[in-house]
């Protein structure tokens, strides 16, 4: 489902003016940040800037650290770290 809203939104954005281009990573998904990396590679030739444009919490959970479950708290950060 992600890949296909991907693979729309750039069908999109190649109509705009600019040098809009989405790029899919999925942060679950070790390969895909290879297949990022490709991708841009092979459109531009090398890659100037990445930007890190997610992040995910459950405030829930997160805001009391104290009582938080270790082992989701250190998914939390895996996750958030591992954007670009």
């Amino acid at each position: 489902m992600r890949k296909q809203l991907h693979n729309q939104l750039s069908k999109g954005c190649l109509t705009l003016p600019g040098a809009v281009r989405f790029v899919y990573n999925d942060t679950s998904q070790d390969e895909t940040y290879v297949s990022a990396v490709e991708a841009v590679v092979a459109n531009k030739g090398k890659i100037d800037v990445f930007v890190n444009n997610f992040g995910t919490s459950n405030p829930a959970k997160d805001l009391d650290i104290e009582h938080a479950d270790p082992e989701e708290f250190i998914n939390t950060v895996n996750i958030n770290q591992k954007t670009i």
